[in-house]
C-alpha cells in the first residue's frame, strides 16, 4: 500500500510525516460496515456467542473490596463483594413472605 502511494522508493520508506496519510488510506479501504460486522460477530458480541472466548484464558478480576482499599488482600478469599443476578426474579407472594418470616 505504501508503495502504491509513492511513499516507498527502493530502500527509502516514508517516515512519521506520512503516517497519517497512510493510515487514512488503509482506514478508508478496510474499515467498512462489513469488516466491522464481521469483527463483532467473530468476537461473539452479536449475536452473543459465549463459546467465542476461551474461558481458560481469562484472568480473574481482583476482589473489588481489596482494590478499593476496604479490606486487606489477606481477607480477599474470605470476604467477597456481593454478586448481583443480572436477570432478576419476579417477586411472588411466596418469595416475599419467606423473607418476612
Amino acid at each position: 500500500m505504501a508503495s502504491r502511494m509513492g511513499l516507498v522508493q527502493g530502500d527509502l520508506v516514508g517516515g512519521k510525516r506520512h503516517f497519517s496519510s497512510v493510515l487514512k488510506h488503509a482506514y478508508l479501504q478496510d474499515v467498512t460496515v462489513e469488516t466491522i460486522s464481521a469483527a463483532i460477530r467473530k468476537a461473539g458480541i452479536f449475536p452473543l456467542d459465549r463459546k467465542a472466548v476461551d474461558s481458560t484464558m481469562l484472568v480473574p478480576a481482583p476482589n473489588p473490596l481489596v482494590r478499593s482499599g476496604i479490606i486487606p488482600e489477606g481477607l480477599a478469599h474470605i470476604l467477597q463483594a456481593p454478586q448481583f443476578n443480572r436477570s432478576p426474579e419476579k417477586a411472588t407472594s411466596s418469595t416475599c413472605n419467606s423473607h418476612h418470616e
